[in-house]
């Protein structure tokens, strides 16, 4: 019995609350913050983002449809990273007048919770269409499947169970479903997943949801 392992670069600990595996992600990110704020002063604005997209919005993302439901707490530690990389990135350090995260979203990026949003909603969508693995979408139910009364706004729900406890919460049936269901059928239906993925872009960078 131990208290953490790890596993194809997640750090799992035995309570699954993530903190070890977001402590670990948040020294890497550190260390390659601090090399794109070194070459701030050498490249224009338009590389450095290109430098942000190959080389920390990738360590963020990882597995991020696993460990995202963890805590707000967590989120917030691994938030910091991506505004201080937007800080870096606009050159502003007005830390009264601006927020990190605005920039964030000035800068027409996703903060972590509408990354990790866009990221489960799109393995859902593999789940249900295909081509996700079959121990994913073996376990996907639809709510027409299991309800006798239906209407259109629920034809392309999946089915999710009563939680029985908030550790079930964080589950990606559970959580990805969730997220799921809040689409608006439109986009739930799309016919190819690069319509899916620009739809679904535009519906959460809207912020109205």
């Amino acid at each position: 019995c131990v208290s953490k392992c790890d596993y194809l670069g997640l750090r799992i600990d035995q309570n699954l609350s993530w903190d070890d595996h977001v402590n670990k992600l948040c020294i890497s990110l550190s260390l390659k913050v601090a090399k794109i704020r070194r070459l701030r002063q050498y490249l224009p604005q338009h590389i450095m983002i290109q430098l942000y997209n190959a080389y920390i919005q990738p360590c963020i993302d990882y597995v991020l449809t696993v460990w995202g439901s963890t805590t707000d707490k967590n989120i917030y530690k691994v938030q910091h990273f991506q505004n201080l990389s937007a800080r870096i990135i606009v050159g502003d350090w007005d830390y009264i007048n601006s927020r990190g995260i605005d920039i964030v979203h000035e800068l027409n990026w996703m903060d972590v919770k509408e990354r990790c949003k866009y990221l489960q909603c799109l393995l859902m969508y593999k789940c249900i269409y295909g081509p996700a693995p079959d121990y994913l979408t073996g376990q996907i139910v639809m709510d027409i499947e299991v309800k006798e009364r239906q209407t259109r706004s629920h034809d392309m729900n999946v089915f999710t169970e009563i939680p029985p406890n908030e550790l079930f919460k964080s589950k990606f049936m559970y959580s990805g479903a969730k997220h799921w269901n809040s689409l608006p059928n439109s986009i739930k239906e799309c016919n190819s997943i690069l319509a899916f993925k620009s739809e679904l872009k535009r519906y959460i960078k809207s912020r109205d949801v």
